[in-house]
């Protein structure tokens, strides 16, 4: 389960990032759908944990160090219909969903879940997204061509 709830944060950090980047970048950005340029395959690239005070928040900087290596493996594709699928060596591992609040903010949930995770974009372009998530932890994707 904890494992789950870190795919779908990571998720929305890309997603996140995405959208930052493509209102950041006016010429990336389609004029009649500035959402869209995060439909698409995308892969962790890295992962940047800020130094908390917190104990709770130290132990799971741990699992995500830890974890980091094996995320590289996903790939997580948003999908128009509000469907994020992540998968492993082409199989689906799991969905998840999302939604954009205002231009910047980008909510994602699970099956089942009725809390929604909130993820800040700041950037989204042909290349890459950046999200940061309610943790300050901020995760770096690339675009799979």
């Amino acid at each position: 389960m904890a494992m789950k709830k870190m795919f779908i944060v990571l998720l929305v950090a890309a997603v996140g990032a995405g959208v930052y980047y493509s209102f950041s970048k006016k010429q990336n950005v389609h004029p009649s759908n500035p959402k869209e340029p995060i439909v698409d395959k995308w892969k962790i690239d890295s992962l940047v944990i800020n130094k908390a005070s917190d104990s709770s928040l130290r132990s799971r900087e741990g699992i995500l160090r830890i974890a980091d290596s094996s995320l590289r493996k996903y790939e997580f594709e948003f999908r128009k219909d509000r469907l994020i699928l992540q998968a492993i060596n082409g199989k689906t591992k799991d969905t998840s969903h999302y939604e954009f609040a205002g231009t910047k903010d980008l909510l994602i949930w699970g099956h089942g879940d009725t809390t929604k995770t909130k993820w800040n974009i700041s950037r989204l372009d042909s290349a890459a997204m950046v999200v940061k998530d309610q943790d300050n932890a901020v995760f770096y994707f690339r675009r799979i061509k």
